[in-house]
């Protein structure tokens, strides 16, 4: 059965804050220091957690030293970094993540002066982790994985309660110099890079993604 195409919103070079997020956003190749502003503003609320995920070793620690002193202790407790090398790995993660959020439900529920919370899940490096599980399982088996997680995360993020815990992800994607148009409608076209072909950051972008963050057009 053919996938139906994800149809995304405008595009933009920068996301600040977490509230500016879709449930799902793709950032082609962000600056460190604009991936530190984002992060930064998130993790200043003690309430929010932000997962970061990476296989490339990409957390921008020096950007956001310089945003967040080294002596706050709580806003950089407040930032959870996962090693995942391949799609295994992930999988695992974003299962303690959803765990995480299935247990602030309860605490919450006999908790009930606990304020709103965000919850932002980065993903840095995802297309070495689907090389390195395609050395180690069948085709058909790592894009079937891939679906499945990038399911699990829209599933997750529509059941978020605005008055509880909201869940965003944050896709990180290689920049290329590759560039193509994408129809919003009849009377306007949005240029939309970096994809290259059917690669999997243009399967990311069609087909989950609500916003394409795109910078260097």
């Amino acid at each position: 059965m053919q996938q139906a195409e994800h149809n995304i919103g405008e595009s933009r070079e920068e996301v600040g804050t977490f509230e500016e997020l879709k449930l799902i956003t793709a950032w082609a190749s962000p600056d460190p220091q604009a991936l530190a502003r984002c992060i930064a503003n998130t993790i200043l609320d003690s309430n929010n957690v932000v997962f970061y995920i990476d296989a490339a070793s990409s957390f921008p620690l020096t950007p956001l030293q310089g945003l967040i002193p080294s002596d706050n202790k709580q806003a950089y407790e407040n930032v959870r970094i996962q090693t995942s090398l391949n799609l295994d790995e992930l999988n695992h993660t974003i299962k303690k993540v959803i765990q995480y959020l299935a247990m602030d439900k309860v605490r919450r529920r006999q908790e009930s002066d606990r304020g709103p919370q965000s919850v932002l899940i980065v993903i840095s490096g995802i297309e070495i982790m689907f090389r390195n599980s395609k050395s180690n399982s069948p085709t058909a088996l790592h894009h079937t994985m891939l679906r499945d997680l990038l399911l699990k995360l829209r599933v997750e993020a529509n059941h978020s309660d605005p008055r509880g815990v909201t869940l965003k992800s944050l896709i990180l994607l290689p920049q290329t110099v590759y560039e193509r148009s994408h129809s919003l409608n009849s009377t306007k076209r949005l240029k939309v890079a970096p994809i290259f072909g059917n690669s999997l950051s243009d399967y990311i972008v069609k087909f989950y993604a609500d916003e394409l963050v795109t910078r260097n057009l």
